[in-house]
């Protein structure tokens, strides 16, 4: 069966239009200026930002769900180590934000762990939801297993994260309240994982930026302008 693509969700038009995505863009406006004037220093492993310590291996916590003969396994495996790697480039960035790297590494890896309960033959997954639920699934098993930080990270990672106006415009499958990325942990992470397609086998080949910025002009310029901040914070 052909390998199904990944693509985001398509809502169109959608702006900032609250006072939380205004708190978002101003909360982001002043890491810009702070990564600015912060003086480069390598970052520590732990961070400020998350303050519960990454205990887990995340391939391990994995296995709980996935065979790790299986071809899901084996794609979460290899798109979270090139997500994880490209995050923990880009949190040497903002070192002056102080994120907490061993967050990010095994985050970056467990933030798809919900699609086995989608419906994505192409990953090899045969479960009864779509596949933008899978953020917010993963986010609900690692809630169960006491982890709501990185429970964060999965529900709000798809996309650019998705605002409660779009949840309600499109008619979309989930809880009804945003799901964007807050901390710099989670835009981290975001912001990494729109480099990588799981369809692509593990190869380290990243999409180009033009790429990205052209998919994403599809769902609205509010996306475009989150995703060019991040550029700017990020590279």
């Amino acid at each position: 069966m052909a390998a199904i693509e990944e693509r985001p969700f398509r809502p169109r038009g959608a702006f900032l239009r609250n006072s939380k995505h205004k708190k978002t863009a101003i909360l982001t406006a002043i890491e810009m200026i702070f990564k600015r004037s912060a003086p480069k220093t390598k970052c520590s492993s732990s961070g400020a930002s998350v303050k519960r310590s990454m205990t887990m291996n995340p391939i391990d916590f994995l296995a709980q769900y996935y065979d790790s003969q299986s071809k899901a396994f084996k794609i979460l495996v290899a798109h979270g180590k090139q997500v994880a790697n490209k995050a923990l480039t880009a949190a040497e960035r903002v070192c002056g934000l102080k994120p907490n790297l061993d967050f990010i590494n095994t985050a970056a890896i467990l933030h798809d762990i919900g699609i086995f309960l989608t419906n994505s033959p192409g990953f090899g997954c045969y479960g009864k939801h779509p596949y933008i639920c899978h953020g917010i699934l993963g986010s609900e098993l690692l809630k169960e297993k006491g982890h709501p930080e990185l429970a964060l990270v999965c529900e709000r990672h798809v996309g650019v994260g998705i605002s409660i106006e779009d949840i309600k415009h499109h008619h979309l499958p989930l809880p009804n309240r945003d799901l964007i990325p807050v901390s710099i942990e989670e835009q981290i992470i975001c912001y990494a994982d729109k480099f990588f397609s799981k369809n692509n086998n593990g190869q380290p080949t990243e999409k180009p930026v033009a790429d990205i910025i052209d998919s994403l002009s599809r769902y609205g310029p509010d996306k475009v302008q989150r995703f060019e901040s991040w550029i700017q914070m990020f590279e």
